[in-house]
């Protein structure tokens, strides 16, 4: 009996499939030892930070009016931006000595609160270096 020759092609076929096969027992052995210990380090950070939200949560809706914080502005205008970067979109521009509630804290930046003459609060960012803590 003679034995017929693959083609080129028939045999590149033959070898692609079987290497099908053999990839996918890889990835799942990679998925395993790559993406299981992830899991269990973010569930443990998950579980540690959550009691820590929760918290803050909490500390926002019972806010002690005597533990306000307010900060003025010390020049002449300063942007109201609407995120902690420089290059963010200015809101608006409060003049010296504005009066703004602080509601968080980050470096080199102020999340505040303005209040307009129409009693309509205003939220965003001030930089640390364009205001003063005050009263």
């Amino acid at each position: 009996m003679i034995k017929k020759h693959k083609s080129v092609r028939e045999s590149f076929d033959e070898f692609i499939e079987e290497s099908k096969k053999k990839f996918w027992a890889v990835i799942v052995i990679i998925t395993i030892f790559m993406f299981i210990p992830d899991f269990v380090d973010k569930i443990k950070w998950y579980i540690d930070h959550i009691p820590k939200m929760i918290d803050l949560i909490d500390m926002k809706k019972d806010v002690d009016v005597d533990k306000i914080i307010y900060v003025y502005t010390t020049n002449e205008r300063t942007p109201l931006r609407e995120n902690a970067d420089a290059k963010a979109k200015k809101l608006l521009w409060l003049l010296i000595d504005t009066k703004l509630r602080i509601i968080n804290d980050i470096p080199r930046w102020y999340e505040v609160e303005y209040t307009n003459e129409d009693g309509i609060a205003i939220t965003g960012w001030v930089a640390k270096r364009s205001v003063e803590i005050g009263d």
